[in-house]
């Protein structure tokens, strides 16, 4: 933060590209000078995210990062789901089954989990594995680029074009 102040203090003209910047409110540290710095954080895919964080802030007091709550409350999900679709299929749950379920269902794009907080689908095919699809609608996280208003620091999509608010602002 203090690198964004100081090349806003001396006038310098240049996109300040970081990374994990939404992870602490730097706009409380660098104010004006956090306007167009470029970024790139996960964010909420939609409603139920949104409701998510606001019940957990009013419950433990703390906003929640979508890496730290979002991503490990989708991948707990994820593991509950398939181990409920294994028990549907067999009548029983052995780390086998899952195994397979795993390899034959979720590792080649027959099963997917299409409602988590952070990411609007998690997928896996054969090519990807053992990665999941990355890009807009999958696994993504987007770019923003901030602006301080009022106030309060706004994190604006950039990138994908598809989830995009805005263009990218040159200074």
């Amino acid at each position: 933060t203090a690198l964004i102040r100081q090349a806003d203090e001396v006038g310098l003209e240049s996109l300040i590209i970081a990374d994990g910047l939404g992870w602490v409110d730097f706009c409380d540290l660098t104010g004006d000078s956090a306007n167009n710095v470029i970024d790139q954080i996960a964010g909420w895919s939609g409603e139920a995210g949104f409701a998510f964080a606001k019940e957990f802030e009013e419950r433990y007091g703390l906003s929640p990062s979508t890496s730290s709550a979002g991503l490990s409350h989708d991948g707990t999900k994820m593991a509950l789901e398939i181990m409920q679709a294994v028990y549907d299929e067999h009548g029983e749950l052995t780390s086998e089954l899952i195994q397979d379920f795993i390899e034959t269902k979720v590792w080649t794009g027959e099963w997917t989990m299409t409602d988590g907080l952070v990411m609007v689908e998690y997928k896996y095919t054969s090519e990807t594995t053992p990665d999941p699809v990355v890009g807009p609608g999958y696994y993504t996280f987007p770019v923003l680029q901030y602006s301080y208003e009022d106030g309060k620091c706004l994190g604006k999509p950039i990138f994908p074009v598809e989830g995009a608010v805005q263009e990218l602002q040159v200074p």
